[in-house]
């Protein structure tokens, strides 16, 4: 996957790409951002794309376009922390909901946002994205520490599968991750 990001750098609105591994050893999580979907699809169709998407299709995956809905962060521009090798511990929650229930799972996660901030100083951003197939709605958040991230687990509202905001909208599953690779675009270093 590494040696795919020369590929990558050189396509039309490519902004960056992360590599990250869980830690507890069985995932691996990529994260890519583009300046919009069409400099997306033109990519994926054409030749470079075409390679790429050949030798990634060896590995078991699942892959889904989202759009960022909701952001925030403890800096004061509400700007997200850059993603870097060895940086916050990274923290992805997969909801998997259902097109009709989309729309009310994203209300939901405007509204987390705001309390998660004002409940845990460990938080430091929080992104929700929505997958465009109304599939899943995903939380890339960033923590200081281990410990901050448990602390907001036994928060109310957050600390079981059977009281959280999401329930009768979608299945949630979260894993931790470390950042191991990134690379951003030279007009974003």
């Amino acid at each position: 996957m590494i040696a795919s990001v020369e590929t990558l750098k050189q396509q039309s609105g490519f902004i960056s790409f992360s590599i990250h591994k869980s830690q507890d050893g069985l995932r691996v999580a990529t994260y890519e951002q583009w300046h919009n979907q069409a400099d997306f699809e033109a990519f994926l169709n054409s030749v470079a794309g075409k390679a790429l998407s050949a030798k990634v299709s060896a590995f078991p995956a699942e892959s889904h376009l989202f759009e960022i809905v909701t952001s925030q962060s403890i800096s004061a521009s509400h700007v997200p922390p850059q993603i870097i090798k060895g940086g916050f511990l990274t923290h992805f929650a997969e909801f998997r909901t259902t097109p009709e229930n989309q729309p009310r799972l994203v209300e939901l996660e405007k509204e987390y946002i705001v309390k998660a901030f004002e409940n845990n100083t460990g938080l430091v951003s929080a992104n929700f994205h929505c997958s465009l197939d109304g599939l899943m709605t995903i939380n890339y958040g960033q923590w200081i520490s281990q410990e901050a991230f448990n602390d907001i687990l036994r928060s109310p509202g957050f600390e079981s599968t059977r009281s959280g905001y999401w329930v009768g909208l979608a299945e949630n599953e979260f894993h931790l991750y470390d950042v191991v690779f990134t690379e951003p675009t030279e007009e974003n270093n």
